[in-house]
Formats: C-alpha cells, structure tokens, sequence
C-alpha cells in the first residue's frame, strides 16, 4: 500500500515539474541561444526550454509564446540569462491571449515556418475589459485594445 501511494506521488511530481518550452515567434538581432551543448542565433519557430541561456544584443528583441499559460513574452535587448530567468524580470512585457487567439497565432506561426515568411508576425494583440466590479463592468463596460508591433 505505501509503495503504491509513493509511486503515484512520484509520478505526479514527475508530470507537474515538466519544464516549460517556449516556442520563438519573432526575433530582432543577432539574439544567441545556448542550450548547454552548442551556441546558435535563434530564429523563428525553433523551441526554447526554460534552462535555455539568451543573449539579447542592445537593440535586439525576441518574442515567445508559451503555450502552457497562452502567453506573448517580449524580451528586450542587452540582457542575458536563462529564459526562466529573464521571464521572471519586470522590465519583461507579457500579453495574455484568448484561447482562440492564441491558436490563430500559433497556427500562423507554424504555416510562416513552412512557407519560410514570416512578415505578418510582426504584430500581436488583444482585448480585455478593465474594472473591478462586475456590476461596473455590467453597466459600465471599459474594453481595452492593445496591439503591438514587432519591427
């Protein structure tokens, strides 16, 4: 009985502790990654783990997507450190995505890797309404639109 409580506590810390990837959506610079092994310039698409070292060049951005918490990251230029670690930083601007927007992107994202164009990745956006009050927000409505360009 308590192996049996042991293993399925291990094997629910071994699905909740996965690390989270990060898939590159748009990229300016010469942005450098390094997962341990080798040294490369990111480029669209390719998937970033969260012990993924990132050099940003002053100037440079990168924007990624994760798609755990449907989530637009946007890192700016002259910093480094591992994405875990550069995600946690406030300077770091997030915007979070509806489920459908999020798939729009995504399925852009994969189409533009395998056409190899990518000019319509250079915007991202997306609305939400503002109040603390759902009877305010009822009677009141304050929607927000936020669109960002990536050039």
């Amino acid at each position: 009985m308590n192996k049996t409580i042991i293993l399925i506590a291990t094997l629910s810390m071994v699905f909740f502790c996965q690390a989270q990837t990060y898939q590159v959506y748009t990229v300016r610079g010469d942005v450098k990654c390094n997962n341990g092994l080798n040294e490369s310039l990111a480029t669209v698409g390719i998937v970033l783990q969260d012990n993924t070292k990132l050099t940003v060049p002053n100037g440079g951005r990168i924007v990624v997507l994760n798609e755990t918490n449907r989530q637009l990251h946007t890192i700016n230029g002259a910093t480094s450190g591992t994405v875990a670690e550069l995600l946690k930083k406030d300077d770091v601007h997030v915007l979070r995505l509806t489920d459908s927007f999020f798939s729009y992107i995504k399925s852009k994202l994969n189409e533009s890797i395998a056409t190899k164009d990518n000019s319509y990745l250079q915007s991202a956006g997306t609305s939400y309404r503002e109040g603390d009050s759902i009877i305010l927000q009822t009677l009141f409505p304050n929607d927000t639109i936020s669109y960002s360009t990536y050039k």
